[in-house]
């Protein structure tokens, strides 16, 4: 089974999905984590290579990008997201073992078309990655993700970047409409929704355990970021 938690920046999908392993290896599943931002265990190649694709999707944002074009940025993204799938979730699905991914291409997505991408256009460029068997949407209001962060990235904060009160509100501003784009994915894609503002992450994470209900198999976990 593939997991994949998602959220806005700031909604908690990191220390959720950690609890949640936790919790799933506690009861005898052997889980894969795919973790957002670098590669670690894994061969020194695709590590380099993945690495290499973050850099340039990075550099990309120090611009104003957008002017690329939206093809070529989702491309690069699903060009990312592939090799993820084909080389770590694929061999540790066949192998029997469960994937718990905080966040999978859809958070992209999301910000995407919150500039006024079509949702059916940028979708189609992630056609043959891999879907989430379950996808549990940790829906937080901007404000109070923005509270969570001790600093902003260029995108985490979008076209709002040069928002005439600050960082803070670009970054409200801006992953508003995420959030928005992310509540109208979940309805379509028949999401499971959970406040991300209430309770703790242990909370959040034995609610998501709970509605799993995953046999126990023999007992391993290998961590795998990406």
């Amino acid at each position: 089974m593939f997991i994949a938690l998602e959220g806005i920046d700031g909604a908690g999908k990191t220390t959720t999905a950690e609890r949640l392993i936790d919790l799933l290896q506690t009861g005898g599943v052997s889980v894969r984590f795919v973790r957002h931002g670098g590669v670690h265990n894994a061969d020194p190649y695709l590590a380099n290579y993945l690495r290499s694709i973050r850099e340039l999707q990075m550099q990309s944002l120090q611009g104003p990008y957008r002017t690329l074009g939206d093809t070529h940025w989702a491309l690069i993204r699903a060009s990312y997201y592939a090799l993820v799938d084909h080389c770590v979730v694929g061999p540790t699905l066949r192998a029997g073992d469960v994937v718990v991914a905080d966040g999978w291409f859809y958070k992209f997505i999301a910000k995407l078309t919150s500039n006024g991408a079509s949702l059916n256009d940028t979708e189609s460029y992630f056609t043959g990655v891999r879907v989430p068997d379950r996808v549990f949407l940790l829906d937080v209001p901007a404000s109070l993700a923005a509270r969570r962060k001790p600093e902003f990235d260029p995108s985490e904060l979008g076209e709002h970047r040069n928002h005439p009160n600050g960082h803070v509100a670009a970054f409200t501003s801006f992953q508003s409409l995420v959030r928005k784009q992310l509540l109208r994915m979940s309805q379509r894609h028949d999401w499971e929704v959970f406040d991300g503002s209430a309770g703790t992450t242990n909370d959040l994470a034995e609610k998501i355990c709970a509605r799993l209900g995953l046999p126990a198999t023999k007992r391993r976990i290998v961590d795998a970021d990406s």
